[in-house]
C-alpha cells in the first residue's frame, strides 16, 4: 500500500508540473503534419518547435529498427502484413505516405520520401 500512496503523490506533482509548462509532444512524429514516424514528420515536428517527440520503432525481419507503429502496413502503406515479414531493404520500397490525408488528394503518396 506504501508504494500505491508515494505513486499518487508523484502523479499529483507531475501533473501539477505540467500543467504549469505546457509541453507539445509530437505524437507519432506529428500525425498532422505529415506521414507518421517518417523522417520527414520528425523534421516538421523540429521546426514546429515540439518539446519531444514520440516515435514507434519496429524490428524488420532482419532485427534492424525501422520507424513504423501500427502492427499491419496496410493501415498506412501501400502493402500488407507485419513489419517483421519484411527485411529492411524490401520495407524501404514502401510507401509511408500512401494514405495520409484520405480527406485530400494524398498529397505524400508516391512520394520517394516516405520509405518505411
Amino acid at each position: 500500500m506504501r508504494h500505491g500512496i508515494t505513486a499518487a503523490i508523484l502523479l499529483c506533482c507531475s501533473a501539477g508540473a505540467l500543467a504549469t509548462t505546457p509541453q507539445i509532444i509530437a505524437h507519432r512524429a506529428g500525425t498532422g503534419d505529415a506521414p507518421e514516424n517518417t523522417e520527414y514528420a520528425i523534421s516538421k515536428s523540429l521546426e514546429n518547435k515540439a518539446d519531444a517527440i514520440w516515435i514507434t520503432v519496429q524490428l524488420a525481419k532482419e532485427g534492424i529498427p525501422v520507424l513504423y507503429r501500427p502492427s499491419d502496413l496496410s493501415s498506412l502503406t501501400n502493402e500488407s502484413g507485419p513489419v517483421s515479414a519484411y527485411n529492411a531493404s524490401q520495407l524501404t520500397k514502401f510507401d509511408a505516405g500512401y494514405k495520409f490525408d484520405s480527406d485530400s488528394d494524398h498529397p505524400f503518396r508516391n512520394n520517394e520520401v516516405f520509405p518505411c
